[in-house]
Parts: structure tokens; sequence; C-alpha cells
């Protein structure tokens, strides 16, 4: 009998142990799951929230188009003169029909740019930053998803706009289903990877009082070595060569070309390569705005 018992018992302990071992196991797998939830959703709401106050100023945003089509206007009058001039059907392996298509992606990309480091810098400089510290938030996940919200629905915008005008401009190009489908999250990642540039800048606020050099550096770095207004085939071959491992050709060069004069072979590289100059840039970013935050607790707020 004796026997019996404490045998029961040891079932008892071991079936009790089990079970509340898989219900602590399930209660935290839930919790971590409802966290994540939150967390995502926090970043979330701000992109919303981002979103429609843009569509609120949805004429406005269209009134920055005009500008886009004078630019396209311009530069489709300059290489119509260039392709005739010099007899060629193909310049850095692009038609003069391409060539406009090209153009009006890579400023497709340039017009649909928050100025983040604007908003950035005057937070440091101000102290709003010391603020937002407190809030139950990522200060730089916070910027980032505003800024891809507004980003995303600019590029929308822009890239419908655009194509219509280069179709009146240049005609119409034969361009694949893969290639508009691919374009379109090439761009937003190049986006992304100038957030944690543009960012970096900004920040730069906590050392120096003005960052306006800086961002002149990076536009003018961005319009050379990114493809701006000549793609980078065009280039001398030991720039074209530096240009090709820089950012700047991941964030407007490989997107638009990619979109002109579409090659399956040029998938991967793109994005990764976009990939990893978003992880550098990112870390980069994180490192500064760490920095940065020690020298606001260390003088107070």
């Amino acid at each position: 009998m004796t026997i019996r018992l404490s045998i029961s018992r040891s079932l008892i302990l071991r079936s009790s142990r089990s079970f509340l071992r898989f219900i602590t196991k399930d209660r935290c797998r839930r919790m971590i799951n409802k966290s994540s939830r939150l967390h995502t959703g926090k970043y979330a709401a701000v992109g919303r929230i981002t979103f429609l106050t843009n569509l609120a100023y949805f004429a406005e945003l269209l009134w920055r188009t005009i500008f886009m089509a004078l630019i396209i206007f311009i530069f489709a009058q300059l290489w119509a003169v260039v392709y005739v001039g010099i007899e060629v059907q193909r310049l850095g392996g692009l038609t003069y029909t391409q060539m406009i298509w090209y153009l009006v992606m890579t400023e497709t990309i340039v017009l649909s740019r928050p100025r983040v480091e604007d908003l950035v810098g005057r937070e440091v400089r101000n102290g709003d930053i010391a603020y937002r510290l407190n809030k139950p938030y990522n200060y730089l996940m916070y910027h980032y998803a505003a800024y891809m919200a507004e980003a995303a629905m600019r590029l929308v915008v822009n890239f419908i706009v655009g194509s219509l005008i280069a179709r009146l401009m240049a005609g119409a190009i034969q361009v694949s289903l893969s290639a508009i489908l691919l374009f379109i999250p090439a761009a937003l990642l190049g986006l992304s990877i100038e957030f944690f540039i543009k960012v970096c800048i900004g920040l730069g606020a906590f050392w120096v009082e003005d960052t306006e050099s800086f961002l002149f550096l990076y536009d003018k770095a961005l319009f050379i070595f990114g493809g701006m207004m000549l793609p980078l085939d065009l280039l001398p071959d030991m720039i074209r060569r530096i240009s090709m491992v820089l950012p700047m050709n991941f964030v407007l060069y490989r997107p638009a070309r990619l979109f002109a004069g579409y090659e399956a072979g040029a998938v991967w590289p793109l994005f990764g390569g976009q990939l990893a100059w978003l992880a550098l840039a990112g870390l980069l970013c994180t490192i500064i705005y760490r920095m940065g935050v020690k020298r606001v607790n260390v003088n107070g707020g």
C-alpha cells in the first residue's frame, strides 16, 4: 500500500511539473508574440498617421511633379541633340528612349525623399530629442516609419506621373513585368539606405552647429556617384569602378538601370548590395545615435 501511494505521488508530481512547464512556456511564447505585435504596431501606426497626413495634402504633392516635368523636358531635348550629333543608337547600352526613362526613374527616387536630416538636426539643436528619449518607442525607428510612409506615397505618385511624362516625351519603353515589380522594392531599399545616411548627417548637430556642408557634399556625391543625371556607364573607367561600390549607386543608378535596361543577372547583385549597405548604414547610424544620446545624458538632457 505504501509503495502504491509513493508511486502515485511521484506520478502526480511529475505530471504537475510537466504541466506547469508547458503552461509557463506557452505563456512566455504568447507574451513574446504579444510584445512583438505591440512593438511592430506602434511603428505601423506612426506610418499610417504620416501617410494619412500627406494624403490630406495630395494636391501639393502633385504640384511638385511639375518640377519633374520641367527637368525631364530639358534633358529630353539635351539628350536628343547628343544622340543625333554623334549618330549612335546607344550610349552606355541605352537607347534614347531608355535614357529618358532612366532619368525619369532617378528623378522619381530623388523627388520621393523626405528631408529627415532637417527634422533630426532641428530636434538635436533645440533639445526636443531629450523629450523623445522618454517616449515608449525607439527614436530611429519612429523616424524611419514616418520617413518610409511618406517616401512610399511620393514614390508611387512620382512613378505614375513620371511614366506619363516619359511616355509623352520619349515614347513607350519595352519593359518586362519583372522590371516594374522589382523597381519599387529596389527604390524603397535605396531610400532606406539614404534614410540612415541622412540621419547620420542630422545627428552631426550633436557636435557641429551647422550640418548643411555635410548635406551639400552628400548631395554632390549622389549627383556624380549615384548616376543622378548621367548613367555610370558613361563615366571614366576608374570613376565608374569607384562608384559601383559606393552606396549612392545602390540608391539611384542600379534601381533606375534595372527598370530602363532590365537584366536578370543584375537582380541579385542589386538587392545583395542594397541589403549589405543597409545593414552597414544602420549600424553606423545606431553608433552615432548612441554616442549623441550619451552627450544628452551627461549634460542632464
